[in-house]
């Protein structure tokens, strides 16, 4: 799905002049399989750090914790910019590290504010050295990777997380080491396929590029910022919580404070992501900018039906396979009417779904829909991965090459969507914990996923302008020529 934005070119030669064979492409699904794993499992553990961070700090503990979104973002946007072919060891060798801290011996193990760290980092560089590597493949290897990430973040960490609740005789240590594990085998296999396919792959002509102004530097600069502030923001939102809280117990101070909480996490998260999706726009046009918002409503979204349905045990439930399935038929279907039904904005259609999944998710849409919840499981996973899939399957071609500086910048531009995920994510899950127990998570999630979907919408229409005008333009520069 292409735009007036955008510039494709008419060959499918990668940036650095090599096309990739099939099996490197089936290895690069894999090891994005496993990055998506890993982003998604980060993402869930500093959800659940900062609601306990919010609920069983000291307050002499206030910071440190919100601190770690930014610090997964900047690691995110930093090695997607500078590992290039190197990639996928940068994110093999960060999940190496997570697993070496996981098997120190109970003696000499790491604090949980130094393990904290390390994983906000190693996520972060995992999708990040995916990523890079996105930004030199070729058009094989770059759809295999979006395909994998978007089964990755939804499926995959389904699947590994929905081990330690399985009837397996498995212990504990043994159902973390297949989580920890899986990830970084993918990720180590497809470094090694990734070399020696480039050893042997036949070169091909350079991508053209339209004349551009290189600012590889301006997206990293736009995400620590945005990052940071996001984290000033909530820390801020904190104080004012904490305030507020400890002044009565009256219903009306709770009340207040519930407002606060809802309309404070929204609107930092969808500020953030309004910052992104600005950049993107102006440096990768309209589809780039689209997935920012995607981005940013999947990660607001996932922690709500996550709690809402409680989605690891219930892919456990039953059949282990069920909820995995569904997201990769998700996935696939995203991925192939993206590419091959043009001219229809399937991810917008895919966010107007996902709104409807999140509001019936919620304990709103269980007491409006008893019983709903027999295959809910279902429809959000096969909602989160299509339109994931349907967002970043069209960036797979080679258009964001041609219009920006060079395949750092690309990968660090992708990264952005991961980043307003992260924030997003990050952000809400306290929030969703806190509203799922009161049992109204309200309406401001669901009319958020909206608010992107129009958004990605009003994009779309722009990109549709944009094309009619080159068209004019070309063929009456074809009309003066001839």
């Amino acid at each position: 799905m292409t735009d007036g934005s955008t510039y494709v070119p008419a060959h499918p030669a990668s940036v650095d002049g090599a096309r990739d064979a099939g099996w490197v492409a089936v290895a690069a699904l894999l090891g994005a399989v496993g990055a998506g794993m890993a982003f998604a499992r980060t993402a869930t553990g500093l959800g659940v750090a900062l609601f306990g961070d919010r609920f069983f700090r000291s307050s002499s503990d206030l910071g440190w914790v919100q601190a770690l979104p930014a610090a997964h973002v900047t690691a995110l946007v930093l090695v997607a910019l500078l590992s290039r072919r190197w990639g996928w060891f940068v994110a093999a060798g960060g999940l190496a590290i997570d697993f070496a801290l996981f098997e120190l011996p109970s003696t000499i193990r790491i604090g949980q504010q130094t393990y904290l760290l390390v994983l906000a980092v190693v996520g972060g560089a995992a999708v990040g050295g995916v990523l890079a590597v996105f930004g030199v493949a070729g058009r094989r290897a770059r759809l295999a990777i979006t395909g994998g990430l978007a089964f990755g973040v939804v499926g995959g960490s389904l699947l590994l997380q929905a081990v330690q609740y399985a009837g397996w005789e498995l212990g504990e240590s043994d159902a973390r080491r297949i989580q920890l594990g899986v990830p970084l085998a993918l990720c180590l296999a497809a470094g090694i396929a990734w070399l020696l396919g480039r050893a042997s792959a036949s070169p091909v002509a350079e991508v053209e590029r339209e004349p551009t102004v290189a600012r590889p530097w301006m997206t990293p600069v736009l995400a620590v910022t945005t990052a940071v502030a996001t984290t000033i923001a909530y820390v801020v939102m904190m104080r004012v919580l904490d305030g507020v809280g400890r002044r009565s117990a009256s219903p009306r101070r709770a009340d207040a404070v519930e407002t606060i909480d809802r309309v404070g996490s929204l609107g930092i998260a969808a500020v953030a992501a309004l910052a992104f999706a600005v950049y993107a726009y102006r440096r990768g046009g309209s589809t780039l900018a689209r997935w920012v918002l995607v981005g940013f409503a999947v990660g607001l979204a996932q922690p709500f039906v996550d709690v809402g349905l409680s989605l690891p045990r219930t892919a456990a439930s039953g059949s282990l396979w069920l909820v995995p399935a569904c997201a990769l038929a998700g996935g696939i279907a995203g991925a192939v009417l993206s590419r091959t039904v043009v001219g229809v904005p399937w991810d917008v259609l895919g966010l107007v779904a996902l709104a409807a999944a999140v509001l019936l998710s919620s304990p709103r849409g269980n007491l409006e829909l008893p019983g709903r919840s027999a295959g809910m499981a279902q429809f959000v996973t096969v909602t989160l991965a299509f339109v994931l899939a349907a967002s970043l399957t069209p960036l797979a071609s080679q258009w964001v090459s041609a219009r920006v500086g060079g395949p750092g910048e690309v990968a660090a531009l992708v990264s952005l969507g991961f980043g307003a995920y992260a924030l997003a994510s990050a952000v809400m899950f306290p929030t969703a914990v806190t509203l799922d127990r009161l049992h109204d998570t309200g309406l401001g999630p669901a009319v958020m996923v909206m608010v992107a979907a129009v958004g990605a919408l009003a994009l779309y229409g722009l990109g549709r302008v944009a094309q009619s005008l080159r068209r004019s333009i070309e063929a009456e520069a074809r009309r003066e020529a001839g």
